[in-house]
Formats: structure tokens, C-alpha cells, sequence
């Protein structure tokens, strides 16, 4: 769907700022888990980083690049690490909320939205690595109002 809106020239200059206030935001968490830095597959696919606020807590964000744009999403997340048990390493519900911008060449068809990711964390014994699946309903609004519902996959590796 997004793809068929994309023209066939690079990003605009104007998508590289807010690709860079993203990523300094995103490295500015760590908290006691680390910072994590990965890929993700789905929507967006690209970078996936995520850094933890305190021990249940983390904003996380993604950058992608399809054809002819940019894509750049961020999240405040909360988990809940009580509902599911696991004999090594950890799994955590969460859910959030953020922001979505999709960035193409012309700038009439940029979007904006609000995001609502629900979904399950495993984090391998240690912390070093998370593997996450997401489901996130997300309300378009602009350049129209619109609902939509994506969905990702992704590993991180973390850093503390």
C-alpha cells in the first residue's frame, strides 16, 4: 500500500533531520538493561533500537527505508514481565504508544500517525539479545485519516 505511493527519486533532504533526532533520542536511554541496536522486518523494515527507562519501561523506535522514502517510528513502552514464565532468560507482554512519520519524496504524500504497539518480548538469559513480535494498531492523520494495523519482527543486541 505505502510502497505503490512512492516516487522514483531519493528522500528529500528535509527526512534526514528527523532521522537524526531519532536515533540521538533513541541513544540517549540505557537504564539498567542496556541499549539495543538490531533490524526488524515488517513495518517498518530496517534499524530497530530500543533503550530501557528503568526495569520495566524502554522507548523503542525503528527507521526504514522503503523505496523512494524514509519511515521513522518511536515508542514509550510499557512491559509487563509478570505474565508469562520462561525456563531460561525472560518473556514480557508490553504495550505503547508513539508516533509514526513516512517521509517520501513528494511531500504531499507524507504520513503521520499515532501508534499502538501490543506484543511479546523474549529477552535470552543474560540480556545481550531480545526477539520481539509485534502487533500495532495505528491511526493515520495526515495527510487523511485512516486506520491501519502492522506488524513486526525483530532482534536487538544489546549493549550495557
Amino acid at each position: 500500500m505505502r510502497e505503490q505511493q512512492v516516487k522514483e527519486n531519493g528522500v528529500r533532504g528535509a527526512g534526514r533531520l528527523p532521522l537524526l533526532l531519532l536515533l540521538a533520542a533513541a541513544a540517549g536511554c540505557g537504564g539498567e538493561r542496556g541499549f539495543g541496536v538490531g533490524f526488524v522486518v515488517g513495518g517498518p523494515t530496517g534499524l530497530a533500537l530500543k533503550g530501557w527507562l528503568d526495569a520495566e519501561s524502554s522507548v523503542s523506535a525503528a527507521v526504514g527505508w522503503p523505496k523512494g522514502g524514509v519511515a521513522l517510528q518511536a515508542d514509550y513502552v510499557l512491559h509487563n514481565f509478570r505474565a508469562l514464565e520462561a525456563k531460561k532468560g525472560e518473556f514480557a507482554l508490553y504495550a505503547g504508544v508513539g508516533g509514526l512519520a513516512w517521509l517520501w519524496d513528494a511531500p504531499t504524500e507524507d504520513q503521520a500517525g499515532v501508534r499502538f504497539p501490543l506484543g511479546i518480548d523474549y529477552i535470552v538469559e543474560g540480556g545481550q539479545v531480545d526477539i520481539f513480535l509485534e502487533v500495532v494498531p495505528t491511526l493515520l492523520v495526515s495527510p487523511a485519516t485512516d486506520f491501519v494495523v502492522d506488524a513486526a519482527f525483530g532482534v536487538r543486541f544489546f549493549f550495557k
